[in-house]
């Protein structure tokens, strides 16, 4: 299985490393994924606070895009040429995970 699970970050640094935190490791091992985190031209410590999980967490497929204007929410999942790079298109499942989602939840449907 393959999958993208899509975090949309925006003056989040209160719940961003909770959030990721979330992401079951042991499932992670056994699929092909990706985490794209897309920080939205966030004005507090998001932007560092993702910089330093991902330094922490070497193991985890993650890419960080960080917006230099802030494109709303909806700006923010459509706005990046990289995408199409980063998506692949045999991809077969696609999470997005705000800072309330609980992803066990969805994984287990």
């Amino acid at each position: 299985m393959r999958l993208l699970i899509f975090v949309v970050a925006y003056n989040a640094q209160r719940h961003i490393t909770k959030t990721l935190d979330r992401i079951p490791r042991d499932w992670l091992a056994s699929i092909d994924y990706k985490i794209l985190i897309i920080n939205d031209a966030s004005d507090d410590q998001t932007q560092s606070l993702i910089e330093t999980y991902i330094a922490a967490h070497p193991q985890i497929v993650i890419t960080s895009l960080n917006n230099q204007v802030n494109l709303g929410y909806g700006g923010n999942q459509k706005k990046d040429t990289t995408m199409p790079s980063i998506i692949s298109t045999k991809l077969l499942f696609f999470f997005m995970v705000m800072g309330n989602t609980r992803l066990s939840f969805f994984l287990r449907w």
